[in-house]
C-alpha cells in the first residue's frame, strides 16, 4: 500500500505541476456557470442545461482522452524509460496509480458541474428534487470521465508510436458525435447507448423534468454498472499487456485476472440486455400481429364508425406492483346498434380481461391485439349495459426509424402517463390504436382521427402514492381516492408524478405544472388573468370552453391542444403573450378544429368575428402597431388576400368597417354586436352539424347575418 501511494502522490504532481492544467477545471467551471447564468427565469432550466450540460461534457471528454495517452506515453511506453521496467513495481501499481489520479483531476469537473447546478437549481425547486438532478448530472459525468480514461491508456499502452494521439482523437469523435448521429439514430440501436463515452449526450428523453429520469433511472443504473465493470476489464486488459514486455512469474495470475474481467464485464451486461428485450418484446409482438392496421391502407382524415355510449363508471386501481385493475360500466343506447349480434370494441393489448357482461350475462369475447368483439346472446333491441373487468401493467416503449425509441404510456410507482388515445379503457368500434410501416410502429392517433362519442364520464382513482390529474373535473380527493366526473369527447389521459398545482382562487383555471415551470407558469397565468378581466367585462365568459391548464411538457404526448375541459400544453413556449392569448382564445370561442370544412366565408364568417374579438383588443389596448399582431395567428383572417375561400374578401371588409367605428370611437357598439355573435357560438369542431359535433351552439354564421346586425347596431 506504501508503494501504491508513492506512485498515487507522484502521478498526481505529474499532472498538476503545469499551471494550464490546474487552470482548465477552473475555465470549465465558468462556461458552465456562465452558460447557466443565461438562463432566464421563465426558461426550463432542466431542459437548457442539459443542452449546454451535454455539449461542455462531450467537449471535456477530448482533454480525458488527451490527458489519458499522455500519461502512459510519459514513461511506460516511452523507450528512454523502459529502464524503469526493471524497478520492484509492478505495472498493477503503475497503472492504477496513473487511473486514479487521473480520475480525481476529472472528478473536480463533476464536482463543479454538480455545485454549478445545485446552486442555480436551488433558486427555483426544492432541495429534494435541486439533488435529485445535480446526482443526475454528477453521476453520469463521473461514469463518463472513468471509462474515457481507461480507454485511452489502453489505447496508449497497445499502440506506442505516435499515431496513437490520431486514433485517440478518432476514438473520442467516434465514441460521440459520430456514434449518436450513425449509429444510435440511424438504425436505432438503443441498446449501444452504454458504449456512448458521453452518457449525457444520449439522453434526448431527459430534456425535461417529466418523468425523463424515472424512465431512464433502470436503464441508467444498469448501464452504469456495466461501464464501470467495462472500465475494469480495460485496466486489467491494459496491465496484462504491459506483463507480457518483461519476465514475471505471475503470467497466469495476470491473464486469469484479465479473463475474470472480461466475463464480469459480460455479466454485468446481462441485466442491462434484459431490459432492453423486454421493451423491444411488445414491439415484437405488434410487428407479428396480421391484424395490425398498415399505415398505407389509413384515409388521414377518415372519420371512425363508431356508436354512442350514455355513460362511463370507471374504477381505477393501482396495486403495489404497479399492475393496473380496472372496473368499468358502459351504458350504451341501442340507436347505432339495431339487429347487431356483435359488439366491437377497442382496448389496449396490455391489459388482460377478466370477464365481460353484457345486461348481466357472461359473454365470450373473440380478441386479437386491440380489437375487441363481445358475442352477444340476441339481437340488439334495447340498450346495453356493458360490465367489463381487465388488468395489466403498462409499460409501452416503441423504437423508431431514426432516433432513440419513446414511451408511449407507462405506470412507474407515482409517475403516471396514461393517454386516453392509447385506448386504457374500452373504446366503441374497431380503431387502429398502432399503425405498422416499413420502419415499425407508430400512433394512429397521429394519422388519423380516432373516435370518442361524448358521454358523461366517472372516473374512480385508488392505490395512487400521489395525485393524479387529468382534463375532467375533480369531485372528491380523500383517504387515498380521487373521483372526477364530466362530460367526455377527446379521450381521457392520466398524468401524475412530481406535478405541482397553482393555488386555488388566483386565476379562472385550476393550473397545473411541473416543478421547473413554475416561474413559467406563474407569469403566463399572470397574463391570462388580465386578459380573461379584459374580455369578462364585455363578454358572458362564465361558461369557459376551458377550465384547466395542464403544463405537462412531454415530446412522446400527441394529442390537440384541448382535451375536454382543458388546455394540455405538452411543450415549452418561448413566447409567452402568444402562448396566454392562444390559450385564452380556446377559453373564449373553444377550438377550431373544423375551420377547414368551411368552403365559402360567405355563407360562415365564424372565423372572421374570432379574430374581431382580438382586432377590438388590439385596438384598445394600442397594441394594433405591432407587425406580429396584424400578421399573427390571432386575426389573420382579416387581412388574407387572393384566399380562395374569400373570394370577395369580406374580413377585410369587416375590419374596415370596424376601423371606421373605432375612429369615431364607437366601442360599446362595437362589443355589443361582437356579443351578439359570441353567444351564437363560435367554436368551430370537426363536423359542422349540429349533430355530429354534440354542440348546441355549432351552426353557421353566414355574412348576411353580419351585415343586418350591423345595421341595427351602428345604424346606416
Amino acid at each position: 500500500m506504501h508503494k501504491w501511494l508513492r506512485q498515487f502522490r507522484f502521478e498526481l504532481d505529474m499532472i498538476l505541476r503545469r499551471p494550464s492544467i490546474i487552470a482548465l477545471p477552473f475555465l470549465f467551471g465558468a462556461l458552465l456557470w456562465w452558460s447557466l447564468s443565461r438562463i432566464k427565469p421563465t426558461d426550463h432550466l432542466f431542459s437548457e442545461a442539459y443542452s449546454y450540460y451535454s455539449m461542455l461534457h462531450t467537449m471535456s471528454l477530448g482533454l480525458v482522452m488527451l490527458l489519458g495517452i499522455l500519461t502512459i506515453r510519459r514513461d511506460v511506453r516511452r523507450p528512454s524509460y523502459e529502464w524503469s521496467a526493471g524497478l520492484p513495481v509492478s505495472y498493477g501499481t503503475i497503472i492504477s496509480a496513473k487511473y486514479m489520479a487521473g480520475l480525481l483531476y476529472f472528478t473536480s469537473y463533476t464536482v463543479l458541474a454538480g455545485g454549478i447546478y445545485f446552486w442555480f437549481s436551488s433558486q427555483q425547486v426544492t432541495s429534494q428534487i435541486t439533488m435529485q438532478y445535480t446526482m443526475f448530472f454528477t453521476a453520469n459525468f463521473e461514469v463518463s470521465y472513468a471509462v474515457t480514461l481507461a480507454l485511452a491508456m489502453l489505447l496508449a499502452i497497445c499502440i506506442p508510436n505516435r499515431i496513437v494521439y490520431l486514433i485517440g482523437f478518432c476514438a473520442w469523435m467516434f465514441g460521440t458525435f459520430f456514434m449518436e448521429i450513425f449509429i444510435l439514430e440511424r438504425f436505432s440501436l438503443d441498446i449501444l447507448r452504454t458504449f456512448h463515452l458521453s452518457q449525457l449526450f444520449v439522453g434526448s428523453g431527459n430534456y425535461t423534468d417529466t418523468w425523463g429520469l424515472v424512465l431512464a433511472k433502470d436503464e441508467l443504473h444498469s448501464s452504469h454498472l456495466f461501464v464501470l465493470a467495462f472500465t475494469l476489464m480495460l485496466l486489467v486488459i491494459g496491465v496484462t499487456v504491459l506483463q507480457q514486455l518483461r519476465p514475471s512469474k505471475h503470467r497466469r495470475r495476470t491473464w486469469g485476472l484479465g479473463i475474470c474481467s472480461v466475463m464480469l464485464a459480460a455479466a454485468v451486461f446481462v441485466p442491462y440486455a434484459m431490459i432492453w428485450q423486454g421493451l423491444n418484446k411488445m414491439d415484437k409482438n405488434r410487428l407479428a400481429d396480421p391484424s395490425l392496421y398498415k399505415l398505407e391502407n389509413i384515409q388521414f382524415d377518415r372519420q371512425p364508425e363508431i356508436y354512442g355510449v350514455k355513460d362511463y363508471d370507471i374504477r381505477l386501481q393501482k396495486l403495489k406492483d404497479d399492475t393496473l385493475q380496472a372496473e368499468v360500466t358502459m351504458n350504451i343506447p341501442a340507436d347505432d346498434l339495431v339487429g347487431k349480434t356483435e359488439l366491437p370494441l377497442t382496448l389496449n393489448r396490455m391489459f388482460q380481461i377478466r370477464h365481460v357482461k353484457v345486461n348481466g350475462q357472461e359473454v365470450t369475447v373473440k380478441r386479437q391485439g386491440e380489437k375487441l368483439s363481445l358475442e352477444l346472446s340476441q339481437v340488439v333491441t334495447d340498450p346495453l349495459k356493458v360490465e367489463m373487468s381487465y388488468s395489466g401493467k403498462v409499460l409501452d416503449y416503441s423504437k423508431t426509424s431514426r432516433g432513440t425509441g419513446r414511451y408511449y404510456a407507462f405506470v412507474k410507482g407515482e409517475d403516471v402517463f396514461l393517454p386516453g388515445y392509447l385506448a386504457w379503457y374500452p373504446i366503441p368500434g374497431d380503431q387502429p390504436i398502432y399503425l405498422r410501416d416499413q420502419d415499425g410502429i407508430e400512433l394512429g392517433s397521429i394519422f388519423t382521427n380516432l373516435g370518442f362519442p361524448r358521454s358523461d364520464f366517472k372516473l374512480t382513482l385508488s392505490g395512487f402514492e400521489k395525485p393524479l390529474y387529468t382534463s375532467l373535473t375533480e369531485i372528491t380527493r380523500e383517504s387515498g381516492e380521487q373521483v372526477y366526473s364530466g362530460e367526455v369527447h377527446d379521450g381521457v389521459t392520466l398524468f401524475g408524478g412530481e406535478l405541482e398545482e397553482l393555488e386555488q382562487g388566483t386565476t379562472p383555471l385550476h393550473v397545473v405544472y411541473t416543478p421547473y415551470s413554475k416561474v413559467w407558469t406563474e407569469q403566463i397565468v399572470q397574463r391570462i388573468n388580465e386578459l380573461d378581466q379584459y374580455f369578462n367585462a364585455w363578454l358572458p365568459t362564465d361558461a369557459r370552453k376551458v377550465k384547466q391548464l395542464l403544463f405537462v411538457p412531454y415530446q412522446n404526448y400527441n394529442h390537440p391542444d384541448t382535451e375536454n375541459n382543458a388546455y394540455v400544453l405538452n411543450y415549452i413556449s418561448v413566447d409567452q403573450e402568444y402562448m396566454s392569448q392562444i390559450i385564452v382564445n380556446r377559453m373564449l370561442v373553444g377550438t377550431r378544429l373544423g375551420d377547414y370544412l368551411i368552403d365559402d366565408v360567405q355563407g360562415d364568417i365564424r372565423m372572421q368575428l374570432r379574430a374581431l374579438l382580438w382586432y377590438v383588443y388590439y385596438c384598445e389596448n394600442g397594441l394594433l402597431n405591432e407587425e406580429k399582431n396584424i400578421n399573427g395567428y390571432m386575426i389573420s383572417e382579416l387581412y388574407a388576400r387572393d384566399w380562395d375561400k374569400d373570394e370577395k374578401e369580406l374580413g377585410i371588409q369587416m375590419r374596415k368597417q370596424v376601423d371606421e367605428a373605432v375612429k369615431l370611437g364607437k366601442y360599446d357598439q362595437i362589443k355589443k354586436l361582437l356579443k351578439h355573435f359570441y353567444v351564437q357560438g363560435l367554436e368551430i369542431p370537426i363536423g359542422l352539424d349540429q349533430e355530429a359535433s354534440g354542440l348546441e351552439q355549432n351552426r353557421p354564421i353566414p355574412y348576411s347575418a353580419w351585415e343586418e346586425q350591423w345595421k341595427k347596431v351602428m345604424g346606416e
